[in-house]
């Protein structure tokens, strides 16, 4: 059972990790995807091709099957890093791509996953609860945002156009009710359910959407927005004795 495909350019990494644990990818029950951005479905393609089921947002079906709108979307931003960032997708065949809905069971054997309707990031966006019988967990994508490795810095991932700032104040406040234990982030670990990430998400979000409303106010270019943007989470990086480097390498 596989959580998110990942990037394409990860199959050799998840092809030698499974064999780590004397498995193969064609062995995989399913993959459930959280939703259809590169790093977390790049991959699709590659791995329906060998046999394994995905399971996506029934909104994201299509752009798994033909990525060709997905990937000129992504090209618009990533430009040349494209291949180096992400590999190459490919179509994953229309039968082994199935369309999830909000509230969806998922069963696998003893594994039982329900899918939760979680937009914000993306309205093509699920979390997956897993029932662990005392208690569950939540594979969360980017529905909790992301931190950085080894640190409690939180980097929100705000790609266009999809970014709404209510709709994903109302997931964090789903996620906040949730009955599980702990949130898996994809990016950055896990954390529990009752700590104060999602609080802190939720201001973060807040005053940052607030920085970008009050810079176009003063009416200046797009470049220079993003290079006071991009200061401002440097700074807080910093303050978190998180050096350039390592904030290039996983929030730039």
């Amino acid at each position: 059972m596989l959580i998110e495909a990942g990037p394409a350019r990860s199959m050799e990494q998840l092809s030698s990790g499974l064999a780590e644990h004397g498995l193969a990818i064609e062995e995989l029950d399913a993959c459930l995807v959280t939703h259809i951005h590169l790093d977390h479905a790049g991959a699709a393609g590659h791995l329906a091709e060998r046999g394994v089921p995905i399971h996506v947002h029934e909104f994201g079906v299509r752009h798994l099957v033909d990525p060709s709108k997905l990937l000129s979307s992504a090209t618009r931003i990533y430009g040349a890093a494209m291949d180096t960032l992400w590999g190459e997708t490919i179509p994953a065949p229309e039968a082994m791509v199935h369309p999830v809905l909000d509230g969806q069971e998922l069963v696998f054997g003893p594994l039982r996953f329900r899918a939760i309707e979680t937009p914000g990031h993306a309205r093509h966006h699920h979390v997956f609860e897993l029932d662990l019988g005392d208690e569950s967990v939540c594979f969360s994508g980017d529905a909790a945002a992301m931190l950085l490795p080894n640190t409690d810095f939180i980097s929100i991932p705000t790609p266009p156009p999809e970014f709404n700032l209510q709709a994903w104040k109302e997931t964090i406040h789903r996620l906040r009710n949730g009955s599980w234990s702990r949130l898996h982030l994809t990016h950055g670990g896990s954390v529990e359910a009752s700590s104060d990430h999602l609080s802190r998400l939720e201001t973060e979000l807040e005053e940052q959407v607030e920085w970008i409303r009050a810079w176009s106010e003063e009416g200046i270019d797009r470049r220079e927005l993003h290079s006071r943007y991009r200061q401002a989470l440097i700074e807080r990086a910093r303050a978190c004795e998180i050096d350039d480097q390592t904030f290039d390498s996983y929030a730039s």
